[in-house]
């Protein structure tokens, strides 16, 4: 309300205090009261307005102080808000670093599994040091067992054929065979005669003969290729006797050996070699089935089958007196 409209709503100033009316005043007093009162009408016309302009200005403050209050709200949420991120930050850094913890034991198990495979892999690389150290010597070692049993069997010869009886005596029997079939009339000595392995009903086994001296070995050999010739010495065959290792290079050079002589070459099968022409002779892989020296193997006859099929004994010793006649025969 503007102080100047007082007096229209017979607002009496303070301390101001009227007149009565029907008592008649001096005209200078009326003056100086005149403007007394507008003075005081000024004074609090002034206060007033300090007053309006207090109050506007408090309203500016609440009204700041709402719209501090409302940021205050709207920051005191994103405080919350930063402090529940800050909270899973804080536990998405724990989970990591438990994850790091883990991943750091398991890369220390990881390296100590490296160093243990690297362990293994030095043993497994001196274990293969020492086991082909090892083969070489087993091969080596087989090698002078097979020169050992071929240098015992060098006096040795199979003889297929002979008619097997009740109670025989197989020296005498050999004897008879080589000076009937042989014409070798001289008494030939042997070290020991006999059947070789067990006996088979209806089945002949060849004897096993051990010569005394080399050279009549080697005749008995030879005298085969003349005389156990023709139709009615068919069934008979003598062959040297070999290590089982030997006996298996053999077969396979046989074949070959015929098919040389089928085509007139000069062949000779010397212990585990197969000399054709002079010259030695390596067989082709066996799945290659283009021979560029040989005809392909043939099958051998019945002779050839027996001796091919020849087993290679050992001998055993057996006490002196018991290595002729029957007594040395094996049953």
């Amino acid at each position: 309300m503007n102080p100047m409209h007082a007096m229209n709503y017979n607002v009496s100033p303070v301390g101001y205090q009227p007149q009565n009316p029907s008592v008649a005043q001096p005209v200078g007093f009326i003056a100086h009261t005149d403007s007394q009162y507008e003075s005081k009408i000024d004074n609090l016309a002034q206060k007033l307005d300090l007053t309006f302009q207090k109050l506007n200005k408090l309203d500016n403050i609440e009204s700041k102080i709402n719209s501090f209050e409302n940021k205050m709200t709207a920051v005191t949420k994103d405080v919350n808000e930063l402090k529940k991120t800050v909270h899973e930050l804080e536990k998405s850094v724990k989970f990591t670093s438990e994850k790091l913890d883990e991943s750091e034991k398991n890369n220390s198990e990881i390296k100590t599994k490296l160093q243990s495979i690297q362990t293994l892999e030095t043993t497994n690389a001196n274990l293969s040091a020492q086991l082909q150290k090892l083969s070489c010597e087993m091969n080596d070692l087989n090698e002078r067992h097979v020169d050992l049993q071929s240098r015992s069997m060098r006096d040795n010869l199979i003889f297929h054929g002979i008619v097997e009886t009740d109670n025989e005596n197989c020296e005498d029997k050999l004897k008879e065979f080589i000076a009937e079939k042989l014409d070798i009339r001289h008494t030939v000595e042997f070290h020991r005669v006999h059947r070789m392995g067990r006996r088979v009903h209806e089945k002949t086994r060849p004897i096993i003969a051990k010569f005394v001296q080399f050279k009549e070995r080697e005749l008995v050999r030879k005298s085969a290729f003349t005389k156990l010739k023709g139709e009615q010495n068919r069934n008979y065959g003598i062959n040297e006797q070999f290590p089982r290792e030997i006996n298996e290079k053999r077969k396979l050079l046989y074949p070959y050996y015929k098919s040389a002589k089928r085509q007139q070459k000069r062949a000779q099968l010397i212990y585990d070699k197969l000399y054709i022409d002079g010259e030695l002779f390596t067989p082709p892989p066996q799945d290659d089935t283009n021979n560029p020296q040989l005809d392909p193997p043939t099958r051998s006859g019945p002779t050839e089958s027996r001796r091919l099929s020849a087993a290679a004994p050992t001998f055993t010793p057996r006490p002196r007196g018991g290595g002729r006649g029957g007594k040395g025969q094996r049953r």
